[in-house]
C-alpha cells in the first residue's frame, strides 16, 4: 500500500475520551414528522450530531417546538431531548423527506465551492485591488461598500465577472451619524427626527452601543416605521446603484442577551431597557421583521444575515454568513494559528450547524482567517477551514469559502489561494480534478480514530483532524488502502479519487 507520510518534529500521541450516558430510564415517543423529531440535524441519521446540537442550547427556552433541539416540544431544552434522541439512537431514515419539499436537498447542483471577499473602508475603489478581483481571485460574490465602487464595480469587476454577486453592506441592528455615513447612505438625518425607531432605557434615553460607539439601539417593533423605512430605503439603493444584487446584513441576530451571539455590548444593562423591551420580544420582533423587509425588497435580490449561529434568521432570508467559523467569536483579532479553545466538540457543533441550515436550502458562507504563523501556517489553517465547509456543505454552488476581509492591498492580507480554483494544488498528490466535485456521503469519523472525519465527494476525499495542533493520528485509509502517518490537528488532506 502507498504511505502518506506528514512530517512532524516531535511525536506525541492524542486521545479523546468520550463520555457519554444515555439515561434509558424514560421512554419519551417522538412526533411523527417528515423528519423525525429526533434527527435533531435532519440528516438522515441518528447519531452522535443530534447529541452535539441539543447541548449547544442546553437549557435554553422558547415556545414548545420553537427549535428542533426542543426533541419533546416541551419548550425546554434539557435532559429529557437528550434522552428522547437516546431511544432512537442509531436509526437511518431518508434526508430526502424533508418537510421543505421544494428543497431539492441531497442534490447538489455544483461541483465548484464558492469563492466570496469582504471589502470594506473604500477600498473597492482601489484600481489595483479591482483588477486583482477582476482578473486573478474571480470571486463569486463580494461584500463592500457599494457606494465606494461606482467607477470600479460597473467599468472593472462586472463586465470580467458578470455573475458575481455584489452585496452591499448594511448595520441591521443599529444605526448612528458614523454608520449611516460610512455607509454612504446619508440619511441620519431623516432617522434621528423619529425617536420611536429607537429602543430606550426605563428613563427614555437611547441605548447606545459600548461595543461600537456612536451607534444606537433600534427598535424592530412592527408597531413603528424603523421597519419599513428600512426596507423601502433598501430598495431606492437598489435602483441607484444597479449593480448591487442585495444586502449583508450586519449583526443580524435575534437575542441582544445570548452573548453567544455577539458580545454585543451597550453603555445600558438590560434590565433598564424600557418600550416594553423583553428579550422573548425582541426575538419576536426580528423574525417579524425579516418578514416585511423580504415582502418589500425585490424578491431576486439576496439578503444575507451575519447572525453567527441564528439560524433562525437564517432560514428566514435564505442566505447565513458564519462569521469566525471554527475560530471562537471572542477572537476579534480573527484567529492566532493555534487552536484557541477550539475543542473537536466545538468544531463538530460549528459544522453541524450550518449542514442543519444547508439542509434547508440556505445559502452558506464562511468567513475565517489567521493572523499567526508563517505563510504555510496560514494555508494549512485555512484549508483546514475550507474541510471543514465541506462537511457541512450540501450544494457547493450554494456554499462560499471566504480567508480574511481584504485589506490595502490584494498582498497584505491575503483573501485568497490559487488552490480554491484546482485543489489538485492542495490534493496529497499534487494532481487530481480543479474542483471538489458533489458529496456522495455524510461526514463521518475514520474508524481506529478519535477525532479524524471524512466525506466522499466525487472528485475527492476530504480528510480533517479536528484534534489540537501538535497531537498526531496515524491511520488506514479504507476507501484507498493507504497508511496516513502523522496527521497533525486542525489539518486536512484532500485525496483525489
Amino acid at each position: 500500500m502507498r504511505k502518506i507520510f506528514i512530517t512532524q518534529k516531535k511525536k506525541s500521541i492524542f486521545i479523546l475520551p468520550l463520555l457519554l450516558g444515555l439515561p434509558v430510564l424514560l421512554q419519551i415517543p417522538s412526533v411523527s414528522a417528515a423528519v423525525p423529531d429526533y434527527d435533531v440535524n435532519s440528516d438522515g441519521l441518528c447519531n452522535i450530531m443530534d447529541f452535539i446540537l441539543i447541548v449547544s442550547h442546553f437549557r435554553e427556552s422558547g415556545s414548545p417546538g420553537w427549535i428542533r433541539e426542543d426533541v419533546d416540544k416541551n419548550g425546554i431544552i434539557n435532559l429529557f431531548d437528550i434522552i428522547s434522541v437516546s431511544h432512537n439512537y442509531g436509526k437511518v431514515m431518508p434526508i430526502n423527506d424533508t418537510a421543505s419539499s421544494n428543497i431539492n436537498v441531497g442534490i447538489p447542483s455544483g461541483a465548484r465551492i464558492q469563492k466570496w471577499v469582504v471589502v470594506y473602508s473604500g477600498r473597492i475603489s482601489d484600481i489595483t485591488i479591482s483588477n486583482w478581483i477582476a482578473n486573478t481571485a474571480k470571486f463569486d460574490l463580494i461584500d463592500t461598500d457599494i457606494q465606494s465602487g461606482t467607477s470600479t464595480i460597473p467599468n472593472i469587476i462586472k463586465p470580467a465577472l458578470p455573475n458575481c454577486i455584489i452585496l452591499g453592506y448594511w448595520e441591521s441592528m443599529s444605526q448612528g451619524d458614523t454608520t449611516s455615513e460610512s455607509q454612504g447612505w446619508k440619511d441620519w438625518a431623516d432617522i434621528t427626527i423619529h425617536e420611536d425607531w429607537f429602543i430606550h432605557t426605563k428613563s427614555g434615553s437611547r441605548i447606545e452601543r459600548s461595543s461600537y460607539a456612536g451607534q444606537w439601539l433600534m427598535n424592530p417593533n412592527p408597531s413603528v416605521g424603523w421597519t419599513n423605512y428600512f426596507a423601502n430605503k433598501g430598495n431606492s439603493i437598489l435602483t441607484k446603484y444597479s449593480y448591487c444584487d442585495g444586502f449583508l446584513l450586519d449583526d443580524h441576530i435575534s437575542s441582544l442577551e445570548d452573548q453567544s451571539y455577539g458580545p454585543y455590548g451597550f453603555y445600558e444593562s438590560f434590565s433598564s431597557f424600557g418600550d416594553g423591551y423583553s428579550d422573548a420580544n425582541y426575538r419576536s420582533w426580528r423574525k417579524s421583521q425579516v418578514t416585511t423587509w423580504r415582502s418589500i425588497i425585490d424578491s431576486d435580490k439576496m439578503l444575507m444575515s451575519n447572525c453567527f449561529t441564528d439560524t433562525e434568521i437564517a432560514t428566514k432570508t435564505g442566505a447565513m454568513m458564519y462569521e469566525h467559523f471554527i475560530k471562537p467569536r471572542s477572537t476579534e483579532s480573527k484567529g492566532q494559528y493555534n487552536t484557541d479553545g477550539i475543542t473537536t466538540s466545538d468544531s463538530l457543533t460549528a459544522i453541524n450547524l450550518l449542514h442543519n441550515v444547508a439542509l434547508k436550502g440556505v445559502i452558506i458562507a464562511s468567513n475565517s482567517g489567521c493572523s499567526g504563523g508563517t505563510d504555510t501556517d496560514k494555508q494549512d489553517w485555512a484549508k483546514y477551514v475550507y474541510a471543514c465547509l465541506a462537511f457541512a456543505l450540501v450544494d457547493p454552488a450554494k456554499s462560499y469559502f471566504g480567508w480574511q476581509f481584504m485589506g490595502t492591498s490584494p498582498t497584505t492580507n491575503p483573501t485568497w489561494y490559487p488552490w480554491e480554483d484546482n485543489l489538485a494544488l492542495a490534493s496529497t498528490t499534487g494532481s487530481g480534478s480543479a474542483y471538489i466535485g458533489t458529496p456522495t456521503d455524510e461526514y463521518h469519523m475514520i474508524n481506529g480514530t478519535s477525532a479524524v472525519y471524512t466525506r466522499t465527494f466525487s472528485n475527492y476525499y476530504v480528510i480533517a483532524n479536528l484534534g489540537s495542533l501538535g497531537t498526531y493520528q496515524s491511520f488506514i485509509f479504507t476507501p484507498t488502502g493507504q497508511q496516513v502517518t502523522n496527521l497533525e490537528g486542525k489539518h486536512s488532506l484532500f485525496i483525489p479519487q
